[in-house]
């Protein structure tokens, strides 16, 4: 019984240190990826390819006024040039991944390279931006609301329907 528990123990102390990174392997190589805004990215948030984990964030860095985000991926994985590295949100609760488009060039990605990265916006960026048109948006519909009314004005008028009815008689007697 000592055994299978000391067993058992080790067993589970290796599974979570590999599901939380803190078993690194050295097949590991390190991209760094400039972000404008990592909007809640942390320190060994996962990295996946096409949604498989293959990595994690190893360091973000402020420097003058970038952003670089660090991070570790397998070895093994067959980035190239053209490859893009998305900032994405997991869930709900804003937890946050990067996410790698692996790309189709024939030559593979320099890691010494600084590589650029874009932000997929997620609900509450974009409830904020919503929230920022708003009132540009009610103005215009506002704008509507007067055009319609016009013109609804101007079709229902009976004098206007005579006048055009008498337009295109008129027209048709011309030809």
């Amino acid at each position: 019984v000592g055994n299978t528990t000391i067993l058992s123990l080790i067993v589970f102390i290796w599974i979570m240190g590999w599901s939380k990174n803190f078993i690194r392997t050295s097949s590991d190589v390190e991209i760094n990826i400039v972000f404008d805004n990592v909007s809640g990215l942390e320190f060994d948030d996962e990295v996946t390819i096409r949604g498989l984990r293959k990595g994690f964030v190893k360091d973000i860095v402020l420097d003058r006024n970038i952003i670089i985000v660090k991070i570790s991926v397998d070895q093994s994985a067959d980035l190239r040039k053209d490859a893009e590295f998305w900032l994405a949100t997991v869930d709900l609760m804003g937890d946050k991944k990067i996410e790698i488009i692996p790309g189709i060039a024939k030559e593979k990605l320099n890691l010494d390279e600084l590589h650029s990265g874009k932000f997929l916006p997620d609900f509450s960026t974009m409830m904020a931006t919503i929230g920022s048109v708003k009132d540009e948006l009610m103005a215009m519909l506002d704008d509507v609301k007067i055009a319609l009314t016009a013109v609804n004005s101007y079709l229902t008028d009976e004098e206007m329907k005579t006048d055009l009815k008498s337009s295109l008689k008129n027209l048709n007697v011309l030809t």
